[in-house]
């Protein structure tokens, strides 16, 4: 736990799938140090409720995902998590752990996974300055996804597939196949992150900064 969640709640992996699966991994291990001190499970209550906010800030208004690194993109048939009870499940946990209730709005900057989530109304945005995590992150640093109207208007691919023999498996987790800055349409620096100086949210204003000098290259037989 102590080594894979990050100070502001996001998974190692930065990709909602294996957030949430261990969200819930590490919510079973907090309620049975609760339940059983006796075993010394060190489970931080603090951190992982925070892990349930980086949860609601990557679903999109109606409820589905962005699509950020390796999850599925948004598509209108999938099932829509409910956000009302997803949130008092999380005010449930925070009190059996000792914590008071949360009704604070959800934060929009997660800098240790490199990722900023805007919403406003049924309008919401996702900036995607990915930090180099496990092997689930893509090559997309100032990727943008945009929703509006009721669906995500501007999408990433997401993880089209894992089968390595398939043309389309590597090039998913590619630049160019992201909404972001590509250059001779080669391949950002797997290990270089972008560097976010600056991210405001506010009534008047969604701004955030990104800043990526990793460099690129063409290494994929795949471009």
């Amino acid at each position: 736990f102590a080594s894979q969640v990050e100070p502001d709640g996001s998974h190692q992996e930065y990709t909602y799938g294996y957030h949430t699966w261990m969200c819930d991994v590490f919510t079973k291990y907090a309620i049975l140090s609760k339940n059983r001190p006796e075993l010394g499970i060190k489970i931080d209550p603090e951190r992982v409720c925070s892990m349930y906010l980086y949860t609601f800030a990557s679903q999109t208004p109606d409820g589905r995902v962005f699509g950020i690194n390796d999850i599925g993109r948004w598509i209108p048939d999938t099932a829509p998590a409910d956000y009302g009870q997803q949130r008092a499940f999380y005010n449930r946990l925070r009190v059996f752990l000792g914590l008071s209730e949360d009704h604070s709005p959800l934060p929009c900057a997660f800098p240790d996974a490199g990722q900023y989530f805007f919403r406003h109304g049924n309008d919401a945005m996702a900036f995607d300055c990915s930090n180099a995590g496990g092997y689930h992150v893509h090559n997309a640093r100032g990727s943008l996804l945009f929703y509006h109207g009721d669906r995500l208007q501007l999408c990433d691919p997401g993880s089209l597939n894992y089968e390595a023999s398939d043309p389309f498996c590597a090039p998913g987790r590619m630049t160019p196949l992201h909404n972001t800055v590509t250059v001779n349409g080669w391949n950002q620096n797997q290990f270089a992150n972008a560097v976010v100086p600056f991210c405001t949210d506010n009534d008047d204003l969604s701004f955030v900064q990104c800043v990526y000098s990793g460099g690129y290259t063409n290494y994929s037989t795949h471009l």
